[in-house]
């Protein structure tokens, strides 16, 4: 029930532009389940908008976001999809 409360809440606030909020949210989540892709997929979404981080930590998330989703889940496939882009974009 946390997971999915820390997990929506920080979607919610990434969807609200308020990076450091959703990067907390999205933390906590992980620290209660880190095999979860939704928080991955988005804390990787809310890193690539703060300037001030470095992008391989969000590709690293990007990694995580990949090796968890499911494509039967709508939500996890478009950012599987986003994932397999930015995973491919760092190999060139």
């Amino acid at each position: 029930m946390e997971y999915s409360f820390f997990t929506n809440l920080g979607w919610a606030r990434l969807m609200q532009e308020r990076w450091d909020d959703a990067e907390g949210q999205l933390r906590e989540a992980i620290k209660i389940s880190d095999q979860g892709a939704a928080p991955h997929c988005l804390l990787a979404q809310v890193l690539e908008q703060k300037k001030d981080e470095e992008q391989s930590v969000a590709l690293a998330e990007w990694v995580k976001c990949f090796d968890y989703a499911r494509t039967p889940n709508p939500d996890e496939d478009q950012w599987l999809g986003i994932a397999q882009q930015r995973l491919s974009e760092a190999e060139l």
